[in-house]
């Protein structure tokens, strides 16, 4: 059996999963640590994705976005051992917006798509308490645009990035937490190399 890769990424649009997916994996598998990266960023710059899209626009949070994923990478390749170096990160639904994030993430990560259907989305969106949190959904809908398009529009534009950055892919449309855990452990075994 091929070793699972070191890093590991999970990529997709918002409500696909990939932070309840990549805990849930990182409980399964205790060697590897779990980063959200927008969690992350929020830590690092004492403030919410929210009040940086507000005080800094969209262009300099994915600066950030870059600069923090460069960093975690980097983190774990100088782990002092390997139950340390290994990780699996949730990237934000728009992080490979940015081509070196993109370049990034496909050089240095094992990424999967999470993909879902944009009507699944869009209930999933919808039914988020934290959707507030999210500035472009928020900002959207607050100009009269309908949820369901604005998720379909967008889904149209990221979702040949995402296809570009993965690896491989796994649909998560119909939700069963254990089933897309093990097909995402069954694609990282057959195609895993060390990272």
């Amino acid at each position: 059996m091929n070793p699972l890769p070191n890093t590991i990424t999970l990529c997709g649009f918002s409500g696909a999963g990939k932070t309840t997916i990549a805990e849930l994996f990182a409980e399964r598998h205790p060697n590897y640590s779990f980063i959200d990266l927008d969690s992350y960023i929020e830590e690092k710059y004492s403030k919410t994705v929210s009040e940086i899209f507000a005080l800094q626009g969209e262009s300099m949070f994915r600066e950030y976005e870059f600069s923090t994923l460069n960093e975690i990478f980097n983190n774990s390749k100088k782990g002092v051992s390997n139950s340390c170096k290994k990780i699996i990160i949730s990237l934000g639904g728009g992080s490979l917006t940015l081509d070196k994030t993109r370049e990034l993430v496909k050089r240095e990560s094992f990424c999967i798509y999470l993909k879902c259907s944009p009507e699944v989305l869009a209930e999933r969106i919808a039914e988020e308490k934290e959707r507030e949190k999210r500035p472009l959904i928020k900002s959207s809908v607050t100009k009269g645009a309908n949820l369901a398009e604005w998720v379909s529009v967008t889904l149209s534009h990221r979702e040949p990035l995402y296809l570009e950055s993965a690896i491989s892919q796994i649909d998560t449309t119909i939700w069963d937490e254990e089933k897309i855990v093990c097909g995402i452990e069954e694609i990282l075994t057959r195609n895993a190399m060390p990272l």
